[in-house]
């Protein structure tokens, strides 16, 4: 089994980052462990008074190793496919040496041993940290069943519409997330134009005009558009030729007069000028 895509996205990486420390300093807050001291060990007297300082720095010591330990994760899960075990044996690492720095700061600030503290070290770590480890887990593979099921939705509309992808002509439009939001065949589109973060692509259906906003940027389709014979015309427009009237040269400039009622004018800019003028006349 592979680890969910959703544990991969950098705000959900960030946000495991943060949630460890926080979840460790409310649990030392809470339960205000002593380390295996008991009540009437001086050693109860000293942590009480050093709490507040403590578990500061176990917090930090977890956000460090955590934050280390997480980037470097997201950064070989995308050089390779890591699965459930390598995960699981990641996390396992992660929390050892999470326990060994805990230990480290605990023997030099009480003046113990090192190894003296470390079992109870990793057994309270354990009892922390199992909480936020197995929640992170569930809460991002139901993310991604979320999505995969969203993406089988998605896939079963477009073939209860009778619109897959090897139908001739037809365009998939993706918003900026990768997203499908509009299928339509190429000879019914008239023209595509930016606005802001949003592209309106404005097709023909059942002989009306309708403007479909997408979000996305005309950078972000051209690939499509341009192998579907959509043409660049201007920085904020592309046009179907099929659907040019005519090509009209005035003092403003050069302007594509669109065989569709009710839709105005569309320029083209010098740097697009030659090229539409050469594919028009063919």
């Amino acid at each position: 089994m592979n680890i969910p895509d959703t544990l991969l996205k950098p705000r959900n990486i960030i946000a495991s980052i943060l949630v460890m420390p926080l979840f460790v300093m409310l649990f030392a807050v809470v339960y205000n462990p002593m380390f295996g001291h008991g009540a009437d060990d001086p050693g109860v007297q000293l942590w009480i008074d050093h709490a507040e300082f403590c578990i500061t720095i176990l917090s930090t010591i977890t956000l460090g190793v955590v934050g280390v330990s997480r980037l470097i994760f997201y950064f070989a899960a995308r050089r390779t496919c890591l699965n459930l075990l390598q995960y699981l044996f990641w996390q396992l690492i992660e929390f050892a040496i999470l326990c060994l720095f805990a230990d480290l700061f605990l023997a030099l600030y009480f003046h113990q041993k090192y190894f003296v503290l470390l079992p109870t070290i990793m057994l309270y770590g354990a009892l922390i940290l199992f909480f936020p480890y197995i929640i992170s887990w569930l809460y991002f593979r139901e993310r991604d069943l979320e999505h995969q099921l969203a993406a089988s939705q998605q896939r079963v509309q477009e073939l209860q519409l009778g619109m897959e992808k090897s139908e001739q002509g037809a365009i998939k439009f993706v918003d900026e997330k990768g997203t499908v939001r509009l299928v339509v065949n190429a000879s019914r589109i008239v023209y595509i134009e930016s606005a802001g973060n949003y592209v309106n692509i404005v097709y023909e259906d059942s002989g009306r005009l309708v403007r479909f906003s997408l979000r996305n940027t005309l950078k972000g389709i051209e690939q499509v558009c341009s192998e579907n014979d959509l043409v660049r015309c201007h920085r904020s427009y592309f046009i179907n030729l099929h659907k040019v009237k005519i090509l009209r040269k005035g003092p403003e400039g050069v302007f594509a007069e669109m065989d569709a009622e009710g839709v105005s004018d569309i320029p083209v800019s010098k740097s697009f000028a030659n090229e539409v003028i050469r594919l028009f006349n063919l």
